[in-house]
Protein backbone atom coordinates (compact mmCIF):
# COMPACT_ATOMS: atom_id res chain seq x y z
CA UNK A 1 0.00 0.00 0.00
CA UNK A 2 1.56 3.41 -0.93
CA UNK A 3 2.33 5.88 1.81
CA UNK A 4 -0.44 8.47 1.29
CA UNK A 5 1.14 10.96 3.66
CA UNK A 6 3.73 11.66 0.93
CA UNK A 7 1.04 12.86 -1.47
CA UNK A 8 -0.67 16.20 -1.90
CA UNK A 9 -4.40 16.60 -1.21
CA UNK A 10 -6.27 14.84 -4.07
CA UNK A 11 -9.81 14.57 -5.27
CA UNK A 12 -11.68 11.59 -3.78
CA UNK A 13 -11.62 9.57 -7.01
CA UNK A 14 -7.86 10.05 -7.41
CA UNK A 15 -7.32 9.06 -3.81
CA UNK A 16 -9.29 5.88 -4.33
CA UNK A 17 -7.16 5.00 -7.34
CA UNK A 18 -4.15 5.27 -5.09
CA UNK A 19 -5.74 3.02 -2.45
CA UNK A 20 -6.76 0.32 -4.92
CA UNK A 21 -3.59 0.50 -6.95
CA UNK A 22 -3.35 0.49 -10.69
CA UNK A 23 -4.77 -3.00 -11.11
CA UNK A 24 -7.92 -2.84 -8.99
CA UNK A 25 -8.90 -4.22 -5.64
CA UNK A 26 -8.49 -7.93 -6.52
CA UNK A 27 -5.02 -7.80 -8.04
CA UNK A 28 -1.56 -7.06 -6.77
CA UNK A 29 0.67 -4.43 -8.22
CA UNK A 30 3.94 -5.42 -9.75
CA UNK A 31 5.87 -3.15 -7.44
CA UNK A 32 4.18 -2.18 -4.19
CA UNK A 33 6.88 0.43 -3.50
CA UNK A 34 6.70 1.94 -6.91
CA UNK A 35 5.29 5.44 -7.42
CA UNK A 36 1.72 4.90 -8.69
CA UNK A 37 2.22 7.57 -11.32
CA UNK A 38 5.28 5.90 -12.92
CA UNK A 39 4.72 4.22 -16.33
CA UNK A 40 4.15 0.48 -16.00
CA UNK A 41 7.11 -1.90 -16.41
CA UNK A 42 7.31 -5.34 -17.92
CA UNK A 43 4.10 -7.18 -17.49
CA UNK A 44 2.11 -4.03 -18.12
CA UNK A 45 -1.35 -3.06 -17.16
CA UNK A 46 -3.16 -4.91 -19.97
CA UNK A 47 -1.73 -8.44 -19.42
CA UNK A 48 -3.64 -11.69 -20.08
CA UNK A 49 -4.83 -14.27 -17.65
CA UNK A 50 -3.19 -13.44 -14.37
CA UNK A 51 -2.08 -10.11 -15.78
CA UNK A 52 -1.73 -6.89 -13.87
CA UNK A 53 -5.39 -6.08 -13.97
CA UNK A 54 -6.92 -9.57 -14.31
CA UNK A 55 -8.64 -11.30 -11.50
CA UNK A 56 -5.86 -11.64 -8.97
CA UNK A 57 -3.37 -11.89 -11.80
CA UNK A 58 0.29 -10.86 -11.80
CA UNK A 59 1.24 -12.13 -15.33
CA UNK A 60 2.62 -10.17 -18.19
CA UNK A 61 0.07 -10.92 -20.87
CA UNK A 62 -1.88 -7.78 -21.80
CA UNK A 63 -5.37 -8.78 -22.78
CA UNK A 64 -6.31 -11.97 -20.96
CA UNK A 65 -9.28 -12.43 -18.70
CA UNK A 66 -8.89 -10.09 -15.80
CA UNK A 67 -7.13 -7.45 -17.80
CA UNK A 68 -7.79 -3.78 -17.53
CA UNK A 69 -11.09 -4.24 -19.24
CA UNK A 70 -11.84 -7.72 -18.01
CA UNK A 71 -13.92 -8.80 -15.08
CA UNK A 72 -12.51 -7.07 -12.07
CA UNK A 73 -10.42 -4.79 -14.23
CA UNK A 74 -10.44 -1.02 -14.28
CA UNK A 75 -13.62 -0.93 -16.27
CA UNK A 76 -14.87 -4.51 -15.79
CA UNK A 77 -17.23 -5.77 -13.15
CA UNK A 78 -15.73 -4.57 -9.91
CA UNK A 79 -13.16 -2.57 -11.82
CA UNK A 80 -12.38 1.07 -11.50
CA UNK A 81 -15.29 2.18 -13.63
CA UNK A 82 -17.25 -1.08 -14.06
CA UNK A 83 -20.15 -2.28 -12.03
CA UNK A 84 -18.96 -1.82 -8.50
CA UNK A 85 -15.79 -0.23 -9.80
CA UNK A 86 -14.08 2.63 -8.16
CA UNK A 87 -15.13 5.34 -10.57
CA UNK A 88 -18.31 4.50 -12.41
CA UNK A 89 -19.50 1.00 -11.41
CA UNK A 90 -22.42 0.18 -9.21
CA UNK A 91 -21.20 1.05 -5.74
CA UNK A 92 -18.09 2.60 -7.27
CA UNK A 93 -16.86 6.04 -6.44
CA UNK A 94 -18.97 7.64 -9.11
CA UNK A 95 -21.43 4.79 -9.74
CA UNK A 96 -24.63 4.08 -7.93
CA UNK A 97 -23.73 4.57 -4.28
CA UNK A 98 -20.29 5.91 -5.28
CA UNK A 99 -18.76 9.17 -4.20
CA UNK A 100 -20.81 11.17 -6.65
CA UNK A 101 -23.49 8.58 -7.48
CA UNK A 102 -26.93 8.26 -5.95
CA UNK A 103 -26.32 8.54 -2.22
CA UNK A 104 -22.59 9.18 -2.76
CA UNK A 105 -20.53 12.10 -1.52
CA UNK A 106 -22.12 14.40 -4.06
CA UNK A 107 -25.07 12.20 -5.05
CA UNK A 108 -28.71 13.02 -5.47
CA UNK A 109 -29.98 14.59 -2.26
CA UNK A 110 -26.46 14.84 -0.87
CA UNK A 111 -25.03 17.92 0.89
CA UNK A 112 -21.61 19.30 -0.11
CA UNK A 113 -19.16 18.27 2.60
CA UNK A 114 -17.11 21.17 4.13
CA UNK A 115 -13.38 20.95 3.69
CA UNK A 116 -11.63 20.31 6.99
CA UNK A 117 -8.20 21.90 6.77
CA UNK A 118 -7.15 20.39 10.13
CA UNK A 119 -8.43 16.73 9.89
CA UNK A 120 -6.53 15.63 13.00
CA UNK A 121 -7.58 18.67 15.10
CA UNK A 122 -11.05 19.69 16.33
CA UNK A 123 -10.31 22.97 14.52
CA UNK A 124 -11.42 23.00 10.89
CA UNK A 125 -9.05 25.87 9.91
CA UNK A 126 -5.50 26.82 10.93
CA UNK A 127 -6.56 30.20 12.48
CA UNK A 128 -3.80 32.35 13.97
CA UNK A 129 -1.87 29.46 15.55
CA UNK A 130 -2.16 26.70 12.89
CA UNK A 131 -3.51 23.16 13.22
CA UNK A 132 -2.83 21.46 16.54
CA UNK A 133 -2.56 24.71 18.59
CA UNK A 134 -5.65 26.41 20.14
CA UNK A 135 -6.31 30.07 19.23
CA UNK A 136 -6.59 31.06 22.90
CA UNK A 137 -6.66 34.87 23.58
CA UNK A 138 -6.09 35.13 27.33
CA UNK A 139 -6.24 38.96 27.58
CA UNK A 140 -8.99 39.46 25.01
CA UNK A 141 -6.98 41.87 22.85
CA UNK A 142 -7.74 40.04 19.59
CA UNK A 143 -4.26 38.52 19.34
CA UNK A 144 -3.99 34.78 20.17
CA UNK A 145 -1.56 33.81 22.91
CA UNK A 146 0.63 31.95 20.39
CA UNK A 147 1.40 35.34 18.76
CA UNK A 148 1.09 37.62 21.85
CA UNK A 149 4.27 38.26 23.83
CA UNK A 150 2.10 39.71 26.61
CA UNK A 151 -0.90 37.37 26.81
CA UNK A 152 -1.94 38.71 30.21
CA UNK A 153 -1.85 42.44 29.27
CA UNK A 154 -4.52 43.57 26.81
CA UNK A 155 -2.63 46.82 26.25
CA UNK A 156 0.47 45.13 24.84
CA UNK A 157 1.23 42.42 22.30
CA UNK A 158 5.01 42.90 22.38
CA UNK A 159 7.12 42.71 25.51
CA UNK A 160 8.99 45.87 26.54
CA UNK A 161 12.75 45.16 26.35
CA UNK A 162 13.32 46.73 29.76
CA UNK A 163 10.08 46.16 31.68
CA UNK A 164 8.48 43.16 30.06
CA UNK A 165 4.68 43.12 30.15
CA UNK A 166 3.75 43.78 33.79
CA UNK A 167 1.28 46.62 34.55
CA UNK A 168 -0.43 45.48 37.74
CA UNK A 169 -2.80 48.51 38.06
CA UNK A 170 -3.44 48.68 34.31
CA UNK A 171 -2.85 52.44 34.26
CA UNK A 172 -0.81 52.25 31.04
CA UNK A 173 2.51 52.67 32.84
CA UNK A 174 4.54 49.45 33.20
CA UNK A 175 5.39 48.44 36.73
CA UNK A 176 9.13 49.03 36.27
CA UNK A 177 8.39 52.72 35.59
CA UNK A 178 5.44 53.08 37.97
CA UNK A 179 6.34 54.12 41.51
CA UNK A 180 2.83 53.12 42.54
CA UNK A 181 2.24 49.93 40.53
CA UNK A 182 -0.88 48.97 42.45
CA UNK A 183 -2.60 52.42 42.41
CA UNK A 184 -4.13 53.27 39.02
CA UNK A 185 -4.56 56.94 40.02
CA UNK A 186 -0.86 57.42 40.69
CA UNK A 187 2.35 56.78 38.78
CA UNK A 188 4.43 58.67 41.31
CA UNK A 189 4.11 59.07 45.05
CA UNK A 190 1.32 61.45 46.14
CA UNK A 191 2.03 64.74 47.98
CA UNK A 192 2.13 62.72 51.18
CA UNK A 193 5.05 60.66 49.83
CA UNK A 194 3.16 57.38 49.51
CA UNK A 195 0.91 55.57 47.05
CA UNK A 196 -2.31 55.74 49.05
CA UNK A 197 -4.18 58.04 46.61
CA UNK A 198 -7.33 58.07 48.75
CA UNK A 199 -9.80 60.95 48.23
CA UNK A 200 -12.65 60.02 50.54
CA UNK A 201 -14.91 62.98 49.76
CA UNK A 202 -14.16 63.02 46.03
CA UNK A 203 -13.25 66.73 46.01
CA UNK A 204 -10.02 66.19 44.05
CA UNK A 205 -7.79 66.69 47.08
CA UNK A 206 -6.11 63.58 48.53
CA UNK A 207 -6.95 62.78 52.11
CA UNK A 208 -3.34 63.23 53.22
CA UNK A 209 -3.50 66.98 52.40
CA UNK A 210 -7.25 67.50 52.90
CA UNK A 211 -7.93 68.94 56.35
CA UNK A 212 -11.55 67.91 55.86
CA UNK A 213 -11.27 64.58 54.02
CA UNK A 214 -14.93 63.69 54.48
CA UNK A 215 -16.43 67.08 53.46
CA UNK A 216 -16.41 67.68 49.67
CA UNK A 217 -17.13 71.40 50.11
CA UNK A 218 -14.04 71.97 52.23
CA UNK A 219 -10.33 71.22 51.92
CA UNK A 220 -9.52 73.30 54.97
CA UNK A 221 -11.47 74.14 58.07
CA UNK A 222 -14.38 76.51 57.42
CA UNK A 223 -14.46 80.06 58.83
CA UNK A 224 -15.97 78.57 61.93
CA UNK A 225 -12.85 76.47 62.49
CA UNK A 226 -14.41 73.07 61.79
CA UNK A 227 -15.25 70.76 58.90
CA UNK A 228 -19.02 70.98 59.21
CA UNK A 229 -19.51 72.66 55.82
CA UNK A 230 -23.31 72.67 56.18
CA UNK A 231 -25.13 75.13 53.90
CA UNK A 232 -28.79 74.60 54.74
CA UNK A 233 -30.21 77.12 52.26
CA UNK A 234 -27.80 76.32 49.41
CA UNK A 235 -26.60 79.91 49.02
CA UNK A 236 -22.88 78.86 49.12
CA UNK A 237 -22.39 80.44 52.53
CA UNK A 238 -21.87 77.85 55.27
CA UNK A 239 -24.34 78.06 58.09
CA UNK A 240 -21.81 79.14 60.68
CA UNK A 241 -21.24 82.37 58.66
CA UNK A 242 -24.82 82.79 57.42
CA UNK A 243 -26.98 84.97 59.65
CA UNK A 244 -29.98 83.59 57.77
CA UNK A 245 -29.00 79.95 57.17
CA UNK A 246 -32.46 78.92 56.05
CA UNK A 247 -33.09 81.82 53.60
CA UNK A 248 -31.21 81.47 50.28
CA UNK A 249 -31.86 85.13 49.38
CA UNK A 250 -30.16 86.42 52.50
CA UNK A 251 -26.81 85.92 54.20
CA UNK A 252 -27.49 88.74 56.63
CA UNK A 253 -30.67 90.18 58.03
CA UNK A 254 -32.82 92.03 55.49
CA UNK A 255 -33.43 95.81 55.69
CA UNK A 256 -36.34 95.02 57.94
CA UNK A 257 -33.97 93.36 60.42
CA UNK A 258 -35.36 89.87 59.82
CA UNK A 259 -34.57 86.79 57.76
CA UNK A 260 -37.99 86.78 56.10
CA UNK A 261 -36.69 87.57 52.60
CA UNK A 262 -40.18 87.50 51.11
CA UNK A 263 -40.70 89.25 47.75
CA UNK A 264 -44.29 88.43 46.89
CA UNK A 265 -44.42 90.21 43.53
CA UNK A 266 -40.92 89.16 42.45
CA UNK A 267 -39.82 92.72 41.66
CA UNK A 268 -36.53 92.44 43.59
CA UNK A 269 -37.75 94.56 46.49
CA UNK A 270 -38.52 92.70 49.70
CA UNK A 271 -42.03 93.06 50.97
CA UNK A 272 -40.84 94.86 54.07
CA UNK A 273 -39.59 97.74 51.85
CA UNK A 274 -42.19 97.46 49.07
CA UNK A 275 -45.18 99.77 49.43
CA UNK A 276 -46.92 97.69 46.75
CA UNK A 277 -45.80 94.13 47.57
CA UNK A 278 -48.34 92.56 45.23
CA UNK A 279 -47.63 94.80 42.22
CA UNK A 280 -44.33 94.08 40.40
CA UNK A 281 -44.49 97.39 38.47
CA UNK A 282 -44.60 99.53 41.59
CA UNK A 283 -42.51 99.75 44.73
CA UNK A 284 -43.98 103.03 45.94
CA UNK A 285 -47.54 104.30 45.74
CA UNK A 286 -48.17 106.72 42.91
CA UNK A 287 -51.09 108.95 42.01
CA UNK A 288 -53.16 105.81 41.60
CA UNK A 289 -51.91 104.05 44.71
CA UNK A 290 -50.77 100.55 43.77
CA UNK A 291 -52.90 100.31 40.63
CA UNK A 292 -50.66 100.33 37.52
CA UNK A 293 -53.48 99.91 35.00
CA UNK A 294 -52.87 101.65 31.66
CA UNK A 295 -55.64 100.33 29.44
CA UNK A 296 -54.60 102.15 26.25
CA UNK A 297 -50.84 101.71 26.86
CA UNK A 298 -50.12 105.41 26.36
CA UNK A 299 -47.91 105.69 29.43
CA UNK A 300 -50.54 107.48 31.51
CA UNK A 301 -52.14 105.39 34.23
CA UNK A 302 -55.88 105.06 33.89
CA UNK A 303 -56.51 106.88 37.12
CA UNK A 304 -55.09 110.10 35.59
CA UNK A 305 -55.99 109.41 31.94
CA UNK A 306 -59.27 111.10 30.97
CA UNK A 307 -59.26 109.06 27.76
CA UNK A 308 -58.09 105.67 28.98
CA UNK A 309 -59.33 104.00 25.77
CA UNK A 310 -57.62 106.50 23.43
CA UNK A 311 -53.82 106.03 23.17
CA UNK A 312 -53.47 109.45 21.48
CA UNK A 313 -55.12 111.53 24.17
CA UNK A 314 -54.98 111.81 27.95
CA UNK A 315 -57.42 114.76 28.09
CA UNK A 316 -60.78 115.47 26.44
CA UNK A 317 -59.55 118.51 24.52
CA UNK A 318 -61.96 120.30 22.17
CA UNK A 319 -63.18 117.15 20.45
CA UNK A 320 -63.39 114.65 23.31
CA UNK A 321 -61.95 111.14 23.49
CA UNK A 322 -61.65 109.24 20.22
CA UNK A 323 -61.49 112.32 17.97
CA UNK A 324 -58.13 113.89 17.08
CA UNK A 325 -57.54 117.56 17.93
CA UNK A 326 -56.72 118.33 14.28
CA UNK A 327 -56.68 122.03 13.36
CA UNK A 328 -56.38 122.04 9.58
CA UNK A 329 -56.24 125.82 9.12
CA UNK A 330 -54.19 126.50 12.24
CA UNK A 331 -56.65 129.02 13.64
CA UNK A 332 -56.70 127.49 17.08
CA UNK A 333 -60.09 125.92 16.57
CA UNK A 334 -60.03 122.13 16.12
CA UNK A 335 -61.63 120.94 12.93
CA UNK A 336 -64.30 119.11 14.93
CA UNK A 337 -65.59 122.54 16.07
CA UNK A 338 -64.46 124.72 13.14
CA UNK A 339 -67.20 125.31 10.55
CA UNK A 340 -64.47 126.46 8.18
CA UNK A 341 -61.54 124.09 8.86
CA UNK A 342 -59.70 125.30 5.75
CA UNK A 343 -60.12 129.02 6.38
CA UNK A 344 -58.09 130.42 9.26
CA UNK A 345 -59.72 133.87 8.94
CA UNK A 346 -63.37 132.84 8.93
CA UNK A 347 -63.99 133.99 12.46
CA UNK A 348 -61.87 137.14 12.18
CA UNK A 349 -63.37 138.50 8.92
CA UNK A 350 -67.14 138.11 8.77
CA UNK A 351 -68.72 138.89 5.39
CA UNK A 352 -70.73 142.10 5.03
CA UNK A 353 -74.09 141.55 3.32
CA UNK A 354 -74.44 143.37 0.03
CA UNK A 355 -77.61 144.22 -1.77
CA UNK A 356 -79.85 141.27 -2.52
CA UNK A 357 -80.01 140.09 -6.14
CA UNK A 358 -83.74 139.43 -5.67
CA UNK A 359 -86.30 139.71 -2.94
CA UNK A 360 -86.65 135.92 -2.84
CA UNK A 361 -83.01 135.43 -1.78
CA UNK A 362 -81.72 134.61 1.74
CA UNK A 363 -78.23 135.66 2.93
CA UNK A 364 -75.82 133.37 4.82
CA UNK A 365 -72.24 134.26 5.86
CA UNK A 366 -70.00 131.19 6.14
CA UNK A 367 -66.24 130.74 6.15
CA UNK A 368 -65.38 134.07 4.56
CA UNK A 369 -68.00 133.48 1.92
CA UNK A 370 -71.40 135.14 1.51
CA UNK A 371 -74.12 133.05 -0.05
CA UNK A 372 -77.48 134.14 -1.55
CA UNK A 373 -80.00 131.28 -1.74
CA UNK A 374 -82.57 132.44 -4.30
CA UNK A 375 -85.81 130.54 -4.87
CA UNK A 376 -87.45 132.40 -7.75
CA UNK A 377 -87.10 130.71 -11.13
CA UNK A 378 -84.51 132.03 -13.57
CA UNK A 379 -82.74 130.66 -16.61
CA UNK A 380 -79.00 130.09 -16.13
CA UNK A 381 -77.94 133.31 -17.92
CA UNK A 382 -80.52 135.38 -16.02
CA UNK A 383 -79.38 133.96 -12.70
CA UNK A 384 -75.76 134.71 -13.44
CA UNK A 385 -76.54 138.26 -14.48
CA UNK A 386 -78.41 138.82 -11.20
CA UNK A 387 -75.45 137.54 -9.20
CA UNK A 388 -73.00 139.69 -11.10
CA UNK A 389 -75.26 142.67 -10.47
CA UNK A 390 -74.37 142.62 -6.73
CA UNK A 391 -70.66 141.94 -7.25
CA UNK A 392 -70.83 138.13 -7.09
CA UNK A 393 -71.31 135.21 -9.46
CA UNK A 394 -72.99 131.83 -9.56
CA UNK A 395 -71.57 129.48 -6.92
CA UNK A 396 -68.17 127.74 -7.48
CA UNK A 397 -67.75 124.65 -5.24
CA UNK A 398 -64.09 123.79 -4.64
CA UNK A 399 -64.07 121.38 -1.67
CA UNK A 400 -65.99 118.58 -0.03
CA UNK A 401 -66.50 120.78 3.05
CA UNK A 402 -68.18 123.47 1.00
CA UNK A 403 -70.24 120.89 -0.87
CA UNK A 404 -71.43 119.44 2.45
CA UNK A 405 -72.32 122.86 3.84
CA UNK A 406 -74.38 123.81 0.78
CA UNK A 407 -76.27 120.52 0.63
CA UNK A 408 -77.01 120.80 4.36
CA UNK A 409 -78.76 124.11 3.58
CA UNK A 410 -80.79 123.13 0.51
CA UNK A 411 -81.58 119.44 1.08
CA UNK A 412 -82.75 117.84 -2.16
CA UNK A 413 -83.78 121.10 -3.93
CA UNK A 414 -82.33 121.99 -7.36
CA UNK A 415 -80.23 125.18 -7.77
CA UNK A 416 -78.26 126.52 -10.71
CA UNK A 417 -74.54 126.77 -9.86
CA UNK A 418 -71.61 128.16 -11.82
CA UNK A 419 -71.04 125.04 -14.04
CA UNK A 420 -71.13 125.42 -17.83
CA UNK A 421 -69.55 123.94 -20.97
CA UNK A 422 -70.07 126.92 -23.33
CA UNK A 423 -66.76 128.59 -22.41
CA UNK A 424 -68.51 131.42 -20.62
CA UNK A 425 -65.20 132.30 -18.96
CA UNK A 426 -63.45 132.67 -22.28
CA UNK A 427 -60.58 130.61 -20.93
CA UNK A 428 -61.37 127.13 -22.23
CA UNK A 429 -62.76 125.40 -25.30
CA UNK A 430 -66.45 125.03 -25.78
CA UNK A 431 -67.66 121.60 -24.70
CA UNK A 432 -65.34 121.52 -21.67
CA UNK A 433 -67.04 121.66 -18.30
CA UNK A 434 -65.73 124.64 -16.37
CA UNK A 435 -66.64 126.93 -13.52
CA UNK A 436 -67.49 130.58 -14.12
CA UNK A 437 -64.05 131.54 -12.73
CA UNK A 438 -62.37 129.48 -15.50
CA UNK A 439 -61.25 126.54 -13.33
CA UNK A 440 -61.94 123.12 -14.81
CA UNK A 441 -64.70 121.02 -13.27
CA UNK A 442 -63.04 117.78 -14.32
CA UNK A 443 -59.87 116.61 -12.64
CA UNK A 444 -60.23 118.66 -9.47
CA UNK A 445 -62.89 118.26 -6.81
CA UNK A 446 -65.99 116.62 -8.40
CA UNK A 447 -69.38 115.56 -7.06
CA UNK A 448 -71.26 114.46 -10.19
CA UNK A 449 -74.31 112.29 -9.67
CA UNK A 450 -74.31 108.81 -11.23
CA UNK A 451 -74.51 108.97 -15.07
CA UNK A 452 -73.77 112.73 -15.11
CA UNK A 453 -73.00 114.88 -16.94
CA UNK A 454 -75.30 114.12 -19.84
CA UNK A 455 -76.06 116.22 -22.97
CA UNK A 456 -77.03 119.60 -21.45
CA UNK A 457 -74.67 122.56 -21.06
CA UNK A 458 -75.44 124.09 -17.64
CA UNK A 459 -74.97 122.62 -14.18
CA UNK A 460 -77.16 122.36 -11.11
CA UNK A 461 -76.73 120.95 -7.62
CA UNK A 462 -79.55 118.51 -7.14
CA UNK A 463 -80.14 115.77 -4.57
CA UNK A 464 -76.75 116.57 -2.97
CA UNK A 465 -74.80 115.97 -6.22
CA UNK A 466 -74.12 117.72 -9.53
CA UNK A 467 -76.06 117.24 -12.75
CA UNK A 468 -76.44 118.94 -16.12
CA UNK A 469 -79.58 120.85 -17.10
CA UNK A 470 -80.77 122.91 -20.00
CA UNK A 471 -79.49 126.44 -19.67
CA UNK A 472 -82.95 127.81 -20.65
CA UNK A 473 -84.84 125.83 -18.05
CA UNK A 474 -86.09 127.67 -14.95
CA UNK A 475 -84.48 126.82 -11.61
CA UNK A 476 -83.51 128.17 -8.19
CA UNK A 477 -80.03 129.63 -8.15
CA UNK A 478 -77.07 130.23 -5.81
CA UNK A 479 -74.92 133.34 -5.73
CA UNK A 480 -71.51 133.57 -4.02
CA UNK A 481 -69.89 136.81 -2.84
CA UNK A 482 -66.26 136.77 -1.64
Amino acid sequence: MPNLSRLPMLAPAAALVLMTGVTGCGASDPDPNKDPYEPPGTGGNLGGTGGNTGTGGNGNTNTGTGGNTGTGGDTGSGGMTGSGGADMGSGGMTGSGGMTGSGGMMGSGGTPMPVDMCPDDPKDAPGQCGCGTPDTDGDGDGVANCNDECPGNPQLTESDPQCGCDDADMDGVLDCNDLCPNEPLLTDTDPCGDCDGTDSDGDGTLDCVDVCPNEPLLTDTDPCGDCDGTDSDGDSVVDCMDVCPDEPLLTDTDPCGTCDGTDTDGDGTLDCNDACPDEPLLQVMGDCGCDPADNDADGALDCVDACDDDPDKVALGQCGCGTPETDGDGDGVADCNDPCPEDPTDNANPMVMTGSPHNSCDWIDHCSHGYWFCTNNHEWDEARAACQGIGGDLLVISSSQEQQYITDQIGNARYFIGLNQDNVSGMNQSGVWEWVDGSLAMGGYEAWDGGEPGGESCGVINNKAWADRSCTADSNWLCEVD
